[in-house]
């Protein structure tokens, strides 16, 4: 295709537009000549006068565009350099260093924007034009750079509070030695409620607990009011302005502090914590100990936290050290604590499932009003919550109400993203309270006891605690234990309500059942036989077999058998599924088989074999309750009398709500490759005439002339125990086989399972 060239005119100027850039440039220089005087911004002022020089002289306003794009550059330069000197004007050999790194930082900067422009300047118009693309990127990217060493900075602001900061000291600075440390708070007083916490800002050094501390001479930390952003990091890379103000609290020497027991904590926030006695009563005081800018950084972190909070369920702060004690440390009300865990197992083997799943309800309460309290006062977005709930520490003190302890902090910034909310955050931490075996001490008692009660109530909580598409608030728990919330003296609560007989678990189980929930079942594949079990089978499994497994299982009948259980109100479902493989596929892959019915309850499973190849199935099929919470009822209603009749415990009652197998199936194209002769284009193989015709020609087989297209064969399966599977070339049932030679069908073992229900000897109670 020919190309085509195309004139394009070069954009033209205005005199009224040359006229308009060069007095502002003029007036622009004019105002820097006066800075050229002071040698901390001789070369910056320089750099911007030969930036204003090249963007005028050499006419780089409309290299790129008629925006103006590079002279508005060049003026936001000159501009950040005037308001430099509008603030430092007659204080220039008072400059503190901070201030000196800032303007060495900008100088970099303006230096990289005129070299820049130089290059620029140096191309033709043609070749401008043609990287007008990456041109205007690089005026963007300088454009940012130029804006982050503003920022730093601060402009006017933070350059009046450095002076203010220092005459402030210079003025109220006790006489001590210089080598004595002094920690510098913000004089920024708080208004309203005390317990409202400061705003946050980030902090413009890492090192502010050290530097703000130690060298007054030189480096001051402020730190500033402000909102925190969504975008500007955790919450844990902030510090308030009033971190080290009293606030009410006092501040105490290591000499003031009695300790009276040794610390048995080793991990997450309450690690190193111990008890001590101060001013004739017992405290928790939880030293920070380590290097010393991690440990004053942890130390500051959690006074600004915990002076900004005041919740039942957060630690409770009463004081902390003052600046002269070597190591830091904070004192807290809460003195006796233990794990969770601990606690949970003292409970279920001493009291019962239901008092066990009040208690866990409990504790998802308290976490769940510790949490959002600490979203409310810290600011916390969502994710940021979420952070907080997932790393807290959690105890329980003698009231047994959780306290939930900050996470540790994290170095550096830290983003984190989720595919669930704060209800699921929270109802995951609950759950994992109940993770009782992580107790070294646990008994062997306990571990034989606990897999049936700790199961019962874990299931029955994830059914009353909130799902991840509802609300965090937990209302079902109040109402099932009055006497339990935080509320207990409330005057909406009457005597009765206060002091009624709490729920049993049974009376927990009909709760549940008539919201709809309680469709959890038990279940085993493994040393079930495919045929023994059918869904509805009722019975029990001896004491004598200490495995309690169901090779041992005795049925004592069949509820669809046996008219007064009950159990023609039942409704059964019938499920079948299956998969297919060819090993022989690289990556592996695993598709799933669809099947159509035949009459007699019949699956037939169309499989595509490849010539030659073997391909895998399994193929799965069950019996069982619709809905499984039929199943519980059932055994509320039924399992005392079953009991009676046949002299064994209720609650060894078993019933089969669902019956299962899973079997394997492989079809082999073993046949000999059957190769057709190469036969040539029809109109290159056209006999000659006469004479010279060739006679027959026998030719060689080629791979190419294979049969490439799969077979399809029917595999038929069926729920019922007396069919036989089969493998057939045709989609109709035969009792014979009708594979034809060459084709090696397999059909593997039967795997049975199940799910059952049975309830608690507490049900019972």
């Amino acid at each position: 295709m020919p190309l085509h060239f195309a004139r394009i005119p070069i954009p033209k100027t205005s005199s009224r537009d040359v006229i308009q850039v060069a007095l502002s440039a003029s007036s622009l220089a004019k105002d820097l000549s006066s800075m050229a005087m002071f040698p901390p911004v001789t070369a910056l002022v320089s750099t911007v006068v030969m930036i204003l020089e090249t963007a005028l002289v050499r006419g780089l306003k409309f290299c790129v565009s008629n925006d103006g794009g590079l002279i508005r550059l060049a003026r936001r330069c000159a501009r950040i350099l005037l308001d430099i000197n509008e603030q430092m004007e007659g204080r220039w050999d008072l400059a503190p260093p901070r201030l000196l790194r800032n303007i060495e930082r900008l100088e970099s900067v303006l230096h990289s924007i005129q070299e820049f422009m130089q290059i620029l300047a140096n191309f033709k118009w043609g070749s401008r034009f043609l990287q007008k693309t990456s041109i205007e990127g690089a005026i963007t990217e300088y454009s940012a750079q130029l804006e982050d060493a503003s920022r730093s900075f601060q402009l006017s602001t933070l350059i009046n509070i450095h002076y203010a900061v220092a005459a402030t000291n210079s003025l109220e600075k006790p006489e001590k030695a210089d080598t004595d440390d002094q920690i510098v708070a913000s004089p920024i007083q708080l208004e309203g409620n005390m317990a409202d916490p400061p705003p946050y800002t980030r902090l413009t050094n890492p090192q502010y607990q050290l530097e703000g501390a130690t060298d007054n001479s030189e480096d001051t930390t402020v730190l500033l009011p402000g909102r925190i952003q969504p975008e500007d990091g955790s919450y844990h890379d902030f510090v308030p302005a009033t971190a080290l103000e009293d606030r009410g609290f006092r501040r105490y020497h290591q000499s003031d502090i009695q300790l009276r027991g040794r610390t048995v904590l080793k991990e997450g926030w309450w690690s190193g914590a111990s008890v001590a006695e101060v001013d004739g009563r017992h405290a928790l005081i939880k030293r920070y100990e380590g290097p010393p800018k991690q440990a004053v950084r942890q130390w500051l972190r959690d006074i600004q936290i915990l002076q900004g909070v005041f919740h039942p369920s957060l630690p409770q702060l009463v004081g902390y050290s003052d600046e002269n004690t070597p190591t830091p440390f904070i004192l807290l009300s809460n003195v006796q604590t233990r794990s969770p865990q601990n606690l949970l197992q003292f409970i279920i083997e001493k009291k019962g499932p239901a008092e066990t799943l009040e208690m866990l309800l409990k504790f998802y309460k308290d976490i769940t009003d510790a949490t959002l309290y600490a979203k409310k006062q810290l600011h916390l977005d969502e994710e940021r919550t979420q952070d907080f709930v997932e790393g807290a520490s959690l105890r329980v003190d003698a009231s047994n109400t959780v306290i939930v302890a900050p996470p540790p902090p994290k170095e550096g910034t830290w983003v984190s993203f989720r595919n669930y909310n704060l209800t699921k955050s929270l109802t995951s931490t609950a759950m994992n309270v109940s993770n009782v075996y992580s107790n070294d001490k646990i008994s062997t008692y306990l571990v034989q006891l606990l897999p049936t009660r700790l199961n019962h109530v874990l299931t029955l909580a994830k059914d009353f605690l909130p799902s991840g598409e509802e609300g965090p608030e937990l209302t079902e728990a109040r109402v099932l234990f009055p006497s339990s919330s935080n509320d207990e003296f409330s005057p909406e609560l009457d005597f009765e309500e206060i002091h009624a007989p709490k729920p049993t678990l049974r009376h927990l189980r009909l709760i549940n059942l008539a919201n709809g929930g309680h469709t959890h079942v038990w279940s085993e594949n493994q040393g079930i036989p495919a045929e023994r079990f059918s869904v509805g089978d009722f019975g029990y499994i001896p004491k004598t077999d200490k495995g309690g497994s169901f090779e041992k299982f005795i049925k004592l009948g069949n509820i669809f058998e046996v008219p007064e259980l009950k159990g023609s109100g039942i409704i059964t479902v019938e499920d079948g599924g299956g998969s297919c493989w060819n090993w022989a596929d690289f990556p592996f892959q695993e598709q799933q088989m669809e099947p159509y019915i035949l009459p007699g309850n019949i699956y037939c499973w169309p499989v595509a074999v490849p010539p030659y190849q073997q391909i895998n199935c399994r193929v799965f099929h069950s019996n069982g309750f619709k809905n499984m919470a039929d199943g519980w009822r059932w055994a509320l209603e039924h399992g005392k009398a079953i009991s009676t009749k046949y002299g064994i415990a209720p609650h060894e009652v078993i019933l089969v709500t669902l019956s299962g197998k899973t079997q394997d199936f492989y079809i082999r194209d073993f046949r000999t490759p059957i190769y057709q002769p190469f036969s040539p284009a029809p109109q290159l193989s056209r006999p000659p005439f006469g004479r010279n015709q060739l006679p027959p020609q026998h030719y060689m087989p080629s791979p190419f002339s294979q049969n490439t297209l799969p077979n399809i064969m029917y595999l038929f399966t069926s729920v019922q125990n007396e069919f036989s599977p089969s493998w057939s070339h045709k989609p109709i049932t035969s009792q014979k086989s009708d594979l034809q030679g060459g084709w090696i069908p397999q059909v593997g073992w039967h795997h049975g399972y199940l799910n059952w229900v049975q309830l608690h000897s507490d049900d019972f109670i």
